[in-house]
């Protein structure tokens, strides 16, 4: 019977993450029980490897991971009480930071050239970007676009370990955060300022580079300012990318929340990047804090339609405005269009996440209630039936949810009691006739789960789970529909 629950999940053509929430506490010291109750185990098919069961990553056992930079064929996990960063797989482009002559590693090794903790890690598709505790920024990989603030040109094009970013970020200010996306990097500083290098793709950049040899004209392998966003205070920078070989989806946005003024306190949204075929490569006001009557927490563009922006505010409201496609506006089938922020869940519902999946939305509430809107073609609504788009939020029939992800045209339930529901496409081939679910189904995984990580790649699904404890054992408590869910590991 063991075998049977989880056949379905081998059959995922992605990696499947599993991570133990943290041990309950317990008087004395720890034992090497508790030690393998906060093992990290993974399943499903990665690197050319598939595992039918979950396999316990046995060199971190008891390590609580932060954060995750997944590559096709390597991983680093950074811990969050020593700030310590682990590297395992093959290292393509040097992406491991281990050394030159360590081309794979089977189990994880720290990696080394930190002077104190880390405290941000971010992966660009061929480089890592790394940020320590007294704000200095480390990057290595991939350099053939300038994206490690080095010149490209010079005799080696990659770094194979961390190499600090000189610095170049306005004399002795500090970096407080760190992006990466594609071939480009990033950094806020302490003072508000934008930094930008890397990147053939300029739109993403934001950045004309005024070089002048041929090679260089496309690069900028020196942190730069973005010039939009001169003489603004950014609070925060985010970064969205979505790519797909079929059709005009392909997506690289970045959105900047910038301080607002004594007159406009609210923070303005500004996004540069591409949206299809549509590029935009400066900064440009998105909505003015002012229209949003209160705060953004996230800002995301729906990729099967580049012109609806959807928010998650800081009152728990969910706002949407631009032209709808498939009803991703979730504002009535009476409206196609509007300029104006409004407010899409009913009845003043307060939500504290929201997933975008390629044409279909999920928000998630603060009592476990779970909507949805958008197109409907396979079923990821969940709504019972496969007839066509929804304009307006629809309730799921799942109850006591802690989170949702959403993944192209599926869809993903986690609960308090840690069971995950999927609905959409049939990713773990749920005897679905055609395909496709019209209505949540349990996936048999035999664990439970703490959360759901999908990667930016197309193929990429992470899960975060723990084994299943017996009755008599004692458990750490679900995580509510309001905690942070921590990032799972990587697999070996």
């Amino acid at each position: 019977e063991e075998a049977d629950e989880v056949k379905a999940a081998a059959t995922i053509e992605a990696p499947i993450i599993a991570h133990q929430p943290e041990a309950p506490t317990r008087s004395g010291s720890g034992s090497s029980v508790l030690e393998e109750e906060g093992s990290l185990s993974l399943w499903g098919c990665w690197a050319g490897r598939s595992h039918r069961f979950p396999q316990v990553v046995r060199q971190l056992s008891g390590t609580r991971v932060s954060q995750v930079a997944l590559f096709e064929n390597c991983c680093l996990a950074l811990t969050s009480a020593e700030g310590e960063i682990f590297a395992w797989g093959e290292s393509k482009d040097g992406c491991l930071g281990l050394s030159e002559g360590v081309q794979s590693s089977a189990a994880p090794q720290r990696v080394q050239g930190f002077a104190c903790a880390v405290r941000d890690l971010k992966a660009g598709s061929r480089h890592v970007l790394a940020l320590d505790a007294t704000g200095d920024v480390f990057a290595w990989g991939d350099n053939s676009q300038g994206q490690l603030a080095s010149d490209p040109t010079a005799a080696s094009s990659r770094a194979f370990t961390p190499r600090r970013v000189e610095g170049c970020f306005g004399g002795s200010c500090k970096v407080t955060q760190i992006q990466a996306l594609r071939d480009s990097s990033f950094a806020v500083t302490a003072d508000g300022g934008l930094y930008a290098w890397g990147g053939a793709e300029k739109f993403v950049l934001g950045v004309d580079d005024g070089l002048e040899s041929p090679l260089l004209q496309k690069i900028i392998c020196r942190p730069t300012l973005v010039p939009g966003l001169v003489g603004k205070v950014v609070r925060k920078l985010d970064a969205d990318n979505f790519e797909q070989e079929e059709g005009g989806c392909s997506y690289a946005v970045l959105t900047a929340f910038v301080e607002g003024s004594a007159a406009a306190p609210r923070v303005a949204l500004y996004s540069w990047g591409r949206w299809g075929s549509q590029v935009t490569s400066q900064p440009r006001l998105v909505q003015a804090g002012r229209a949003l009557q209160t705060d953004v927490l996230k800002l995301s563009i729906v990729p099967g339609s580049p012109t609806t922006f959807v928010a998650l505010c800081q009152d728990g409201s969910v706002r949407t405005w631009g032209e709808s496609s498939a009803g991703c506006l979730g504002l009535g089938d009476e409206i196609s269009s509007t300029e104006e922020p409004r407010i899409a869940l009913p009845g003043g519902a307060g939500a504290v996440s929201l997933a975008v999946g390629k044409q279909h939305l999920l928000a998630l509430t603060h009592d476990g209630k779970v909507y949805a809107w958008g197109a409907n073609g396979r079923g990821q609504l969940g709504a019972g039936h496969t007839k066509g788009a929804m304009a307006q939020p629809s309730q799921v029939p799942l109850q006591k949810a802690a989170q949702v992800a959403a993944m192209r045209d599926t869809s993903f339930v986690v609960t308090e009691q840690g069971e995950l529901f999927t609905f959409g496409s049939d990713l773990f081939n749920l005897r679905s006739r055609d395909g496709s679910l019209a209505a949540p189904q349990r996936v048999p995984m035999g664990l439970r789960l703490r959360g759901v990580q999908l990667s930016p790649g197309p193929l990429l699904l992470g899960l975060g789970a723990a084994k299943e404890e017996p009755a008599t054992a004692s458990t750490a408590p679900p995580p509510t529909a309001t905690q942070k869910l921590a990032p799972p590991p990587p697999p070996p």
